[in-house]
Parts: C-alpha cells; sequence; structure tokens
C-alpha cells in the first residue's frame, strides 16, 4: 500500500479513507490523459507515493506584506483558565505562514504590519532574507490592544510596505494577508476601510483577508479581498483562534495562485489533486 496521509496531522489514514482515496484516483485516471501501464491506475498503487500538498515550497517569487490585528478584542477572547493566549495563537499562524514560501533576498520576501487604534509597519520587505529571520521578527510584536483602525493599516502597507524604498521590487508580484478577528471600529471606518482596499488592489496588490470568530463582518472581510472575492479562495473564514492554524493549509495554496508545486522527491513524474489536497509522484516499477 502507497503512503497515503492526513494532511490535517500528517498521520497515516484510516483503511476506509484509504478505500475512498483510492476510488478518487481511479476517477482521476478515468477522466484525464494521465495513464499507468496497461491503464491500470488502481492495480499499481505501489508505484505511487501520495505526499501532503503542503510539503511543497510555493514557487512564486513574491513581495509580501503580513497585516496584522492586534486590537483589543483580541485577548478579550481568552480563556477565562489562562490556558492559552490568542495573540500568541495568530503570531504562531502568520509564522507558520513563512514556511509555505522560499525566503531570500533573490526569492519571496516578507514586511509586517500591525495595527490596533493606529498601525505602523513592524519591519520593511528587506529586512530579513531568511524564514528564520522573518519568523523571529513577527515572533517579537507585542500586542496592543484599542481598537480597530483597519483602514489606516491598509493605508500603511500601500505607502510604506510596498514602497521600493522599503524593499519592493518592481516586476515581482506584491501580495497582503490581513488577518483580522474583528470589523473596523468605530463604524465611522468602515468606509474609509473599503476605499483603502480598493487603492491597495488598484496598485497591483493580491489580497487575502482572513476572519476569526463569529464577531467578524464577513461583508466587510469579502471587500477586503481580491477578485473573484469568494469564501474559500480570497477570503477565509475559522471559528476561533484554536482552529485559525486548520485554515493554513488553503490560505497559503491560494496565496500562491497560479504557480506550480512539484516536490523534489520526485525523481520521476508528478501530479497534484488540489481537489484532494494530494501531490502524487510516480515512481518506476
Amino acid at each position: 500500500m502507497c503512503d497515503v496521509r492526513d494532511l490535517s496531522n500528517n498521520k497515516p489514514v484510516t483503511t476506509s479513507r484509504y478505500f475512498v482515496i483510492t476510488h478518487q484516483l481511479a476517477w482521476w485516471n478515468q477522466h484525464t490523459s494521465l495513464r499507468m501501464r496497461n491503464g491500470k491506475f488502481v492495480d499499481e498503487m505501489r508505484a505511487l507515493i501520495i505526499l501532503p500538498l503542503a510539503a511543497p515550497p510555493c514557487e512564486m517569487l513574491l513581495d509580501i506584506c503580513l497585516i496584522i490585528d492586534s486590537s483589543g478584542s483580541c485577548r478579550d477572547k481568552n480563556p477565562p483558565d489562562g490556558s492559552y493566549d490568542n495573540w500568541q495563537l495568530l503570531l504562531t499562524f502568520v509564522s507558520n505562514l513563512v514556511d509555505k514560501f522560499e525566503v531570500g533576498r533573490d526569492q519571496t520576501r516578507f514586511g509586517a504590519v500591525v495595527f490596533s487604534d493606529n498601525a505602523r509597519l513592524v519591519f520593511p520587505l528587506n529586512r530579513y532574507f531568511t524564514a528564520e529571520g522573518v519568523k523571529s521578527g513577527l515572533g517579537s510584536i507585542a500586542y496592543i490592544g484599542q481598537r480597530t483602525n483597519t483602514p489606516e493599516a491598509l493605508r500603511v502597507t500601500r505607502q510604506q510596505c510596498f514602497h521600493e524604498n522599503n524593499g519592493d521590487r518592481p516586476g515581482v508580484n506584491n501580495l497582503a494577508i490581513i488577518v483580522t478577528d474583528g470589523y473596523p471600529y468605530p463604524d465611522s471606518r468602515k468606509p474609509e476601510t473599503v476605499t483603502e482596499a480598493q487603492l491597495l488592489r488598484s496598485s497591483g496588490v493580491k489580497m487575502v483577508a482572513v476572519g476569526i470568530s463569529n464577531q467578524i463582518d464577513e461583508n466587510m472581510l469579502r471587500q477586503l479581498s481580491s477578485m473573484p472575492q469568494q469564501r474559500g479562495r480570497d477570503y477565509f473564514t475559522t471559528a476561533d483562534f484554536v482552529t485559525l492554524d486548520e485554515i493554513r493549509f488553503n490560505v497559503t495554496e491560494e496565496s500562491c495562485r497560479p504557480g506550480t508545486l512539484r516536490h523534489n522527491c520526485c525523481k520521476f513524474d508528478s501530479f497534484t489533486i488540489s481537489r484532494l489536497r494530494l501531490h502524487v509522484c510516480l515512481r518506476s516499477g
């Protein structure tokens, strides 16, 4: 039997789940031009290694600005027993996003903006050229509290983070990922938020929005994202900070669209089944 693993925990799938995957791969073989020897796709499952799609890095060259909500509602939702800290869960999430990309001076670069009642550029695109450096910079961001000034965060991102003096490179795709657990507050900031999001997108920046908890304004979250503004593609929601990391795979996959994913272990050929969240490597014999 080939190695079939659950992407959420990297553990072997159950026998019943294995047969479901086998059936789906047989369907894939029937409806695509890919054929195994004599068309016996399922019979030659031993010739396959199935790898988590999260493993291959994004091969797109990007300048990425992370926009992080540090308003008071974040720790207001902390559990009374202090068993975990939402702010640390949020920082862990954005730090784990970095692992999807090849970070370097001539590869993907990261900058970060943090906001509450005000917004500031934490570090520019030309400060860290290793994943370890970026993650260290993210981990050192102090919690702020206060209200949610989303329009100011978008303005700082457009005017400072994506600026050539701060490492933004001509000819390189720009991506902004905003992570928030609420909505612009007070409400008077909402129209300005929509305007600033439009200005950021009009400047050539692709926007991906992540909303946490049932207190988010999903329509506002949608308006923050790039077209076609579809849930699960351009913007994402999760019930709380504890489950935030469960959507990391989808966020990074869509952030890398379009792109070619190929695993270094694939010595002969490979293909991706995004619908099944699988990367399949073919072996000889």
